[in-house]
Protein backbone atom coordinates (compact mmCIF):
# COMPACT_ATOMS: atom_id res chain seq x y z
CA UNK A 1 0.00 0.00 0.00
CA UNK A 2 1.63 3.24 -0.92
CA UNK A 3 1.12 6.74 1.29
CA UNK A 4 -1.20 9.81 0.14
CA UNK A 5 1.54 13.06 -0.44
CA UNK A 6 0.16 14.09 3.03
CA UNK A 7 0.95 10.83 4.62
CA UNK A 8 4.03 11.21 3.75
CA UNK A 9 5.16 14.64 4.15
CA UNK A 10 3.31 14.00 8.05
CA UNK A 11 5.90 11.15 8.56
CA UNK A 12 8.77 13.09 7.29
CA UNK A 13 7.95 16.57 9.76
CA UNK A 14 7.92 13.90 12.23
CA UNK A 15 10.86 12.15 11.46
CA UNK A 16 9.28 9.15 9.95
CA UNK A 17 7.38 8.14 13.57
CA UNK A 18 3.10 8.34 13.10
CA UNK A 19 1.85 11.44 13.92
CA UNK A 20 0.18 10.29 17.28
CA UNK A 21 3.66 9.44 18.66
CA UNK A 22 3.89 13.20 18.53
CA UNK A 23 5.35 14.68 21.90
CA UNK A 24 3.41 17.43 23.59
CA UNK A 25 6.47 19.68 22.53
CA UNK A 26 6.09 19.10 18.83
CA UNK A 27 2.76 20.19 19.26
CA UNK A 28 3.84 22.76 20.79
CA UNK A 29 6.16 23.62 18.13
CA UNK A 30 3.59 23.56 15.29
CA UNK A 31 1.00 25.61 17.49
CA UNK A 32 3.33 28.47 18.13
CA UNK A 33 4.62 28.32 14.30
CA UNK A 34 0.89 28.66 13.22
CA UNK A 35 -0.14 31.54 15.75
CA UNK A 36 3.35 33.19 14.39
CA UNK A 37 2.23 32.46 10.79
CA UNK A 38 -1.70 33.91 11.77
CA UNK A 39 0.36 37.24 13.66
CA UNK A 40 2.20 37.65 10.51
CA UNK A 41 -0.92 37.11 8.00
CA UNK A 42 -3.09 39.31 10.14
CA UNK A 43 -0.17 42.20 10.48
CA UNK A 44 0.08 42.37 6.42
CA UNK A 45 -3.74 42.25 6.08
CA UNK A 46 -3.78 45.49 8.18
CA UNK A 47 -1.41 46.99 6.68
CA UNK A 48 -2.89 46.05 3.10
CA UNK A 49 -6.46 47.38 4.49
CA UNK A 50 -4.11 50.48 5.42
CA UNK A 51 -2.48 51.34 2.41
CA UNK A 52 -6.08 50.85 0.21
CA UNK A 53 -7.55 53.27 2.19
CA UNK A 54 -4.96 55.67 1.64
CA UNK A 55 -5.05 54.93 -1.92
CA UNK A 56 -9.03 55.49 -2.26
CA UNK A 57 -8.37 58.62 0.12
CA UNK A 58 -5.95 59.75 -2.41
CA UNK A 59 -8.08 58.44 -5.33
CA UNK A 60 -10.96 60.99 -3.73
CA UNK A 61 -8.92 64.18 -3.79
CA UNK A 62 -7.18 63.55 -7.23
CA UNK A 63 -10.79 63.54 -8.65
CA UNK A 64 -11.90 66.45 -6.28
CA UNK A 65 -8.38 68.24 -7.88
CA UNK A 66 -9.23 67.32 -11.39
CA UNK A 67 -13.22 68.56 -11.06
CA UNK A 68 -11.63 71.85 -10.12
CA UNK A 69 -9.07 72.33 -12.49
CA UNK A 70 -11.90 71.12 -15.97
CA UNK A 71 -13.98 73.82 -13.99
CA UNK A 72 -10.55 76.47 -14.03
CA UNK A 73 -10.43 75.00 -17.78
CA UNK A 74 -13.79 76.08 -18.67
CA UNK A 75 -13.66 79.41 -17.33
CA UNK A 76 -10.74 79.70 -19.03
CA UNK A 77 -11.63 79.16 -22.06
CA UNK A 78 -14.93 81.16 -21.54
CA UNK A 79 -13.14 84.30 -20.92
CA UNK A 80 -10.45 83.49 -23.74
CA UNK A 81 -13.15 83.58 -26.30
CA UNK A 82 -15.15 86.39 -24.54
CA UNK A 83 -11.74 88.32 -25.02
CA UNK A 84 -11.38 86.99 -28.98
CA UNK A 85 -14.86 88.56 -29.65
CA UNK A 86 -13.54 91.90 -28.29
CA UNK A 87 -10.25 91.63 -30.52
CA UNK A 88 -12.59 90.85 -33.41
CA UNK A 89 -15.07 93.97 -32.76
CA UNK A 90 -11.71 96.38 -31.86
CA UNK A 91 -10.29 95.33 -35.39
CA UNK A 92 -13.22 96.08 -37.29
CA UNK A 93 -13.45 99.24 -35.16
CA UNK A 94 -9.92 99.84 -36.54
CA UNK A 95 -10.58 98.87 -40.19
CA UNK A 96 -13.57 100.94 -40.10
CA UNK A 97 -11.07 103.81 -39.35
CA UNK A 98 -8.51 103.13 -41.24
CA UNK A 99 -11.36 103.10 -44.58
CA UNK A 100 -13.15 106.44 -43.01
CA UNK A 101 -9.38 107.68 -43.03
CA UNK A 102 -8.41 106.93 -46.30
CA UNK A 103 -11.71 107.48 -48.12
CA UNK A 104 -12.13 110.86 -46.05
CA UNK A 105 -8.61 112.25 -46.96
CA UNK A 106 -9.00 111.04 -50.60
CA UNK A 107 -11.71 113.27 -50.89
Amino acid sequence: MQLSKESRQALSATGGRPAEKSSSKDYAHLDKTSQAADEYLQKRSDELDRTLADLKEMRVAKEEENERLLEEVERMEAEVAAKRELVAAREEEIEALEDRDRFGNAT
